[in-house]
């Protein structure tokens, strides 16, 4: 039975605003006319309005709109006007990631016992960018040449992300909101974002980005949790004119992916001009053209121009051709995308309490999004220690 029901006025003009970013014709038609009281809303109505906004359904009885916005949000490293980071998928995912954290942040310290990790906030925007680099070097026990055991991007993003995890922090991935894949994550609102909690620091990545972007993201925010900020990553061309903190974890993470001492030698070794050795040596360290372009620049081997010419090219090939996830949920890649997308130590956790009694299983199908025998089936290929794929 569908019963009619009384919107705040200002709950319909907030809902109006969510409906315009998602271009629904269908439903802004039917949002214009409630507006206008030429139709009254019913549950059912509302219903259907919820499911394809993405809204949730108690959100339309409120007598004011919900205040959503998260800290997060005055984090971001563009602070673009045109793109709106607030979307209802970052928001979901936002916090379905901070669940995810909370929960292992308590697990780490209640169950576990353990102390807050050493290296969160160990350093400030004041310290140099080389000894915050070693520092994580010697922490994760990561080799300076760690890139050249690799042949892609991809090697080098699983090596560095299983270095990270086994350091005690989460390394999430997605390319869609859960694994609904009509709400795939919009790369130009975000690549990135960090969480800094001192047991159990967490890292996002847009499975949506290039594997090199995702590769520099990861180092990027492992910087940001060395210093101790939040951040919401969406710099898609590395602009120059970033505050203080980016700018140290943008060093940092250089530094980590291309060592100034390999990297001298080999710019030096090459005998051809600076196009042709940003090219090879984008293949030598597994990164991307302009990232190559922004160390040579730091070092003084090329001059502005150079640099901006080859940002305008990055940015002209984004905007023709955008990066696109290839996962697929389904066939025989359904677990390997979910054991690239989540990360390993928080399953195996979340089982552990689970079977200890101190997790109900309703909690870790609500906290993953997975039913019963998806979960079980991941925990099982994770334990036999099958290899992960970005």
């Amino acid at each position: 039975m569908s019963v009619s029901v009384e919107i705040s006025p200002a709950v319909l003009a907030w809902v109006g605003q969510q409906i315009s970013a998602k271009n629904n014709t269908k439903i802004t038609s039917l949002l214009s006319r409630w507006i206008n009281k030429e139709e009254k809303p019913n549950t059912k109505t509302i219903h259907r309005v919820s499911q394809a906004t993405h809204i949730p359904f108690g959100y339309f009885f409120l007598k004011y709109p919900p205040q959503e916005e998260c800290d997060l949000i005055h984090c971001r490293t563009i602070n673009s006007t045109s793109i709106k980071p607030q979307s209802r998928d970052f928001i979901d995912i936002y916090n379905s990631m901070l669940n995810v954290q909370n929960w292992m942040a308590e697990y780490n310290r209640e169950t576990l016992g353990l102390e807050p990790l050493s290296f969160v906030g160990r350093y400030n925007e004041n310290n140099s960018p080389m000894e915050i680099a070693i520092d994580i070097r010697h922490e994760l026990e990561l080799s300076e040449d760690f890139f050249t055991r690799e042949k892609s991007s991809e090697g080098c993003f699983n090596h560095l992300r299983k270095r990270i995890s086994e350091s005690g922090i989460l390394v999430m991935k997605n390319a869609v909101v859960g694994s609904n894949t009509h709400r795939k994550l919009d790369i130009k609102e975000f690549r990135a974002f960090t969480i800094i909690n001192n047991y159990a620091p967490l890292i996002f990545i847009n499975g949506n980005d290039t594997k090199t972007g995702k590769l520099f993201s990861l180092a990027h925010e492992l910087a940001h949790i060395w210093i101790g900020s939040n951040n919401l990553f969406n710099d898609m061309y590395f602009n120059l004119h970033v505050s203080k903190p980016e700018q140290i974890c943008n060093a940092v993470a250089a530094e980590i992916l291309v060592p100034i001492s390999i990297f001298k030698c080999k710019w030096t070794e090459l005998n051809v001009n600076s196009v042709a050795k940003i090219s090879i040596l984008a293949d030598v360290f597994h990164c991307s053209e302009l990232v190559i372009a922004r160390r040579a620049l730091d070092l003084k081997f090329i001059n502005q121009k150079a640099y901006t010419d080859i940002q305008s090219q990055t940015r002209t090939q984004f905007e023709t051709s955008p990066p696109d996830s290839k996962s697929k949920f389904g066939g025989g890649s359904f677990y390997n995308t979910l054991k690239s997308n989540w990360d390993k130590n928080f399953i195996l956790a979340l089982d552990y309490s689970t079977k200890a009694g101190n997790t109900p299983y309703l909690d870790a199908y609500r906290l993953t999004g997975f039913k019963s025998k998806t979960f079980q089936n991941l925990v099982e290929q994770l334990n036999q220690g099958q290899v992960e794929v970005t």
